[in-house]
């Protein structure tokens, strides 16, 4: 699934934390209290890591 604006939009609190990603890397983070955090990762020779925001 692709992480496209519609999803984001649509991403509502349900009480827990959850988490929306694609296959490219991209995830959108949704706390309990409603706070977002998107997160960018690649892959360098098949270990993810984190790229700063």
């Amino acid at each position: 699934m692709a992480l496209s604006d519609t999803t984001v939009r649509q991403a509502r609190i349900t009480g827990n934390d959850y988490s929306l990603g694609d296959k490219d890397g991209l995830a959108l983070n949704v706390t309990a209290r409603g706070d977002s955090m998107t997160i960018r990762s690649k892959r360098t020779a098949n270990t993810p890591s984190e790229l700063p925001n």
